[in-house]
């Protein structure tokens, strides 16, 4: 899974940018409506579009993979936690490369769910900035919008950074494996 998620509050509104996402993705053919939509097998509002494939950067991309249930896309609007599970990395400080406790971390979780994003100090050389800047392949990140492209191999970097651009703000890319 690989999630694309806006950090900071949008000027308009999170609905207003998630539409306007929603349109260009379906403009560009990376999603269509999900016409085999089911509550338990395939609950998003969107599966892949006529031109997914051509979005995707690595990894098995076939005819077999549009056949199953669990690849489609959803566009959140509602802030929450975006955690990459077993592929969790602890980010690293920007100036001196060291790794920053996991506890201290996740320790940021629920202040910045509460809307107060905690700004964090390297124990080693004392550089600071608010947690979702510290550089994490692996990492977390808290806000909405989020694109969620469920089971989707990696998107390509042109892709990731217009998409990026049109959700605008400070935006985090987490990277699932369950």
């Amino acid at each position: 899974m690989v999630t694309i998620v806006r950090m900071d509050s949008p000027e308009g509104g999170i609905a207003s940018l998630a539409q306007k996402a929603t349109q260009w993705l379906l403009e560009e053919g990376v999603i269509q409506p999900n016409s085999k939509r089911d509550e338990l097998w395939r609950p998003s509002e969107w599966m892949p579009g006529p031109r997914s494939r051509d979005f995707v950067s690595e990894g098995p991309w076939n005819d077999y993979f549009m056949t199953l249930v669990n690849n489609c896309v959803d566009v959140e609007v509602k802030r929450q936690v975006h955690h990459p599970v077993e592929n969790y990395e602890a980010p690293v400080c920007r100036r001196c490369g060291a790794v920053l406790s996991e506890d201290v971390h996740h320790a940021t979780i629920e202040p910045w769910l509460a809307g107060n994003e905690p700004i964090v100090v390297c124990p080693k050389c004392g550089w600071s900035a608010p947690i979702g800047d510290w550089p994490a392949d692996f990492g977390f990140a808290i806000g909405a919008p989020a694109i969620v492209f469920n089971n989707w191999s990696g998107l390509k970097d042109g892709f990731v950074a217009e998409l990026r651009g049109l959700l605008g703000g400070r935006t985090f890319l987490v990277r699932t494996h369950i």
